[in-house]
C-alpha cells in the first residue's frame, strides 16, 4: 500500500488537481484513495488520479472503479464526453458503452434528457430492451425526466400499448416513469373502468402497485 507521502508525491510530480492534493494533505482524500489502491488496484488507481475530471476523491474512486469493471476502453471512450462531469457519471457512461454497444450509447448521449450519466445508462438499456420507436416517444413525453422514466414509459408502451401508456399519462398520480408503467398496466390487465376507480381512492394516492393492486381488487369483485 501507498503512504500518503508517496501519493501526494505521484499527485505533485503530475500536476493533479490542487484540492484534490489539499485534500489528501489536509483530509480524508487519502482514505479514499487507499481505498481505490486496495479495490481497484494502483494501475487504474494512478490512470484516475492524472485525469482532469478526477477532481476529487470520489470521482477518482469511480473512475478507477469504472477502469477495473467496464475496461480501460469503455472508461476513455466515456471520459471524453461532455456529460461525463463526475466520477459517477465515467462509471455509468463506461458501464453503457460494456452492456450495450457504442451504437445506443452514442443515440442517449444526444439526448437532452440524458443529463447525467445514469440517464445515459437508462435511455441506452430502452433503446435495446424496447426499441427505438417506444423509446423515442418515451423522451418526448414530459413526464419522462430522468432515464428511468423514459425506460420505464418506453417499457409501457411495448408490454401494456400505446392506448393505455397515453392514457395512464394524463393521470396526476402517474408522477413517474413507474407510475405511468403499473397505472397502464392496470388498464391493460384491469380494464379501465376498474382503473379509473381506483384512482379516485385516497389509499392509492402515492402508488404504481397501489393502483394496480386496488384496481385488481374491483376488477376480481366485479366478476364474482
Amino acid at each position: 500500500m501507498k503512504t500518503k507521502e508517496e501519493v501526494l508525491d505521484f499527485l505533485q510530480q503530475k500536476n493533479c488537481n490542487q484540492e484534490l492534493i489539499n485534500d489528501v494533505k489536509d483530509g480524508d482524500g487519502y482514505y479514499y484513495i487507499a481505498k481505490s489502491y486496495k479495490e481497484n488496484g494502483v494501475k487504474f488507481t494512478e490512470l484516475a488520479l492524472q485525469h482532469e475530471k478526477a477532481k476529487d476523491k470520489y470521482d477518482v474512486y469511480k473512475i478507477a472503479k469504472s477502469y477495473k469493471e467496464n475496461g480501460v476502453e469503455f472508461t476513455e471512450l466515456a471520459l471524453k464526453q461532455d456529460k461525463a462531469k463526475s466520477g459517477y457519471d465515467v462509471y455509468n457512461i463506461a458501464e453503457s458503452y460494456k452492456d450495450f454497444g457504442a451504437k445506443f450509447t452514442k443515440l442517449a448521449l444526444q439526448h437532452e434528457k440524458a443529463k447525467s450519466g445514469l440517464d445515459v445508462y437508462w435511455i441506452a438499456k430502452s433503446y435495446v430492451e424496447h426499441g427505438a420507436e417506444f423509446t423515442e416517444l418515451s423522451l418526448q413525453h414530459e413526464k419522462a425526466k430522468y432515464g428511468e422514466d423514459v425506460y420505464n414509459i418506453a417499457r409501457s408502451y411495448k408490454e401494456n400499448g400505446v392506448k393505455f401508456t397515453e392514457l395512464a399519462l394524463k393521470q396526476d398520480k402517474a408522477k413517474s416513469g413507474w407510475d405511468v408503467y403499473w397505472i397502464a398496466r392496470s388498464y391493460e390487465r384491469n380494464g379501465i373502468e376498474s382503473t379509473e376507480l381506483a384512482l379516485q381512492q385516497k389509499q392509492a394516492e402515492d402508488g404504481y402497485d397501489v393502483v394496480y393492486e386496488i384496481a385488481k381488487e374491483m376488477f376480481n369483485e366485479g366478476n364474482n
